[in-house]
């Protein structure tokens, strides 16, 4: 390995040849393939990227519906991770990589919190994408081992909630902030696509919304909580009103999500800052599942699949007090 780099450093010429064989008896680390990157000889260019390599990959991925279709955000911590693997060289066949190549890439990583984790999820991406255009037919990245990051498993008090509207409704675009709010605290949705969703998913003669199954992307109609009833119902005549095709409006205008995260933070107490919005999705889950609701309703409100769903559960739920009451007040009559 050192004489290979050294061969590398001096840029001496290395045929493609030796670089595949070196990929298929895992001789060959992430390092040093994007130190033989920078010779142009590692494989046959032909236009800005070459078919089935790291570039060409990466640019059928970008130009793909799954990521036209993420959120803004989403596409940039994507994107930065896409030029980490772009950087190994983009003349490189994706093909030559292994699952310890891509450890060891991966693994130079561990001083940052998440990214190698954040890694994984990309190369899993790009390596879907090409065996879908036929450039390979296995993904070396599934088996990919990361640092396991803490569970997030903060849940929203009832006390909490009352203090957060109670201070809310005094901050700037009060109502707009409230209701996404109230939209996150009864449908279980994500803050994303609660700020998204359009008046028509809301049926003021039914009291149904419609929300997205994460699974599958479908629509599912559901009943809205009745406390929420009455906001809801607010929001969309004044939204209507306005000329805006949003819930969660101010002033006619959609409320993009870092103006919301914004002013919820603002009208959150110094000693609720561990609180965020996405918490209010597994809280309304934790509530569903000591109200008594299956694992598969509680599913059909939230979008997850059962699968995550019980994931979740089984590592909330639990560890509630209200639950523990409740297993043993049901003991008691059971007697």
């Amino acid at each position: 390995m050192n004489a290979l780099n050294d061969l590398a450093d001096k840029n001496y010429e290395i045929d493609r040849n030796l670089l595949l064989n070196l990929a298929k008896s895992n001789q060959l680390t992430a390092h040093s393939i994007s130190r033989l990157a920078t010779l142009g000889q590692v494989v046959e260019n032909e236009g800005q990227n070459w078919p089935g390599s790291i570039g060409w990959v990466i640019a059928k991925y970008k130009n793909s519906r799954g990521f036209k279709e993420l959120a803004v955000g989403t596409k940039k911590f994507y994107v930065q991770y896409m030029n980490e693997v772009h950087a190994l060289g983009p003349d490189l066949p994706i093909s030559a990589f292994t699952t310890p190549m891509l450890q060891d890439f991966v693994d130079t990583f561990d001083g940052v919190k998440g990214a190698d984790r954040k890694l994984k999820t990309i190369l899993n991406l790009l390596f879907k994408t090409a065996i879908k255009w036929e450039v390979m037919d296995n993904n070396p990245a599934q088996f990919l081992e990361t640092t396991q990051g803490s569970r997030r498993q903060v849940v929203w008090e009832p006390a909490e909630i009352d203090a957060w509207y109670h201070a809310a409704q005094f901050g700037d675009r009060a109502f707009a902030t409230t209701t996404a709010f109230c939209l996150l605290q009864y449908t279980a949705q994500r803050p994303i696509d609660v700020l998204k969703m359009p008046v028509s998913h809301f049926a003021p003669t039914t009291n149904m919304i419609r929300v997205r199954q994460q699974k599958t992307g479908a629509f599912l109609e559901i009943p809205l909580h009745r406390d929420a009833v009455e906001r809801i119902a607010e929001a969309v005549k004044l939204a209507k009103e306005a000329g805006c095709t949003t819930i969660v409006q101010h002033e006619g205008r959609p409320v993009p999500y870092t103006t919301f995260l914004n002013n919820f933070r603002r009208a959150t107490a110094k000693d609720m800052a561990h609180l965020q919005p996405r918490d209010l999705r597994r809280t309304a889950a934790v509530r569903m599942s000591e109200a008594g609701a299956t694992t598969t309703q509680i599913s059909a409100v939230a979008g997850w699949s059962i699968e995550q769903t019980s994931k979740i559960l089984e590592h909330y739920v639990p560890r509630t007090t209200e639950m523990a009451r409740g297993a043993i007040a049901a003991w008691e009559k059971s007697v």
